[in-house]
């Protein structure tokens, strides 16, 4: 939330783009402003406003959200896009993280992120006593939300089978190296 606050409008209004937008911030595609009468007021937003801009898909989340949640929900969704649609994407993003185990997670933040296992452990204890899994409650998988249907991405394709335990941030990492050697490179 709080970058979107201070973003001004109009650089949003001066941009013209043709990829798919991920918001990792919390509460990044909340739209209207106020209580029940935001839905009156049409779509605002960050979002809507990346889309009126060229924006192929806007995933993000509606309210605030859990932070291991959201890094985890990231790395599934830019797996998934690799070659689905953005729809479809999203619902085996979503239940790929309800389903996840607690040893999953573990394992995965060992490998992409391995100063964090403390953390992540602290997070599992916690809630291991109150649910099954670490994201099955709705508040950490229901916030992912879209705006906009892209189809699959085409030069990529996954080679993780939909039901294989979570994989590192590779995929992300691949496209972030490409990214940064097509403009700095």
């Amino acid at each position: 939330g709080r970058a979107q606050a201070q973003l001004p409008a109009w650089v949003l209004g001066q941009l013209d783009m043709h990829a798919d937008v991920s918001l990792a911030t919390c509460q990044a595609l909340q739209s209207g402003v106020g209580q029940g009468h935001a839905a009156a007021l049409g779509p605002l937003g960050i979002g809507p406003m990346l889309m009126a801009g060229g924006a192929r898909s806007v995933a993000g989340s509606l309210w605030q959200c859990d932070a291991w949640a959201a890094a985890v929900f990231f790395a599934l969704w830019y797996d998934e896009r690799r070659s689905h649609d953005a729809a479809t994407a999203l619902v085996r993003a979503r239940q790929r993280l309800r389903t996840l185990r607690y040893e999953q997670l573990l394992d995965w933040v060992q490998q992409v992120a391995p100063d964090a296992l403390q953390e992540a452990q602290a997070r599992c204890d916690a809630t291991r006593h109150i649910w099954e899994r670490p994201f099955e409650h709705p508040w950490c998988w229901a916030t992912f939300a879209l705006l906009g249907q892209a189809p699959a991405l085409p030069t990529l394709r996954s080679t993780a089978l939909p039901d294989q335990p979570l994989r590192t941030g590779s995929s992300w990492t691949a496209w972030f190296v490409r990214i940064w050697r097509r403009f700095f490179g």
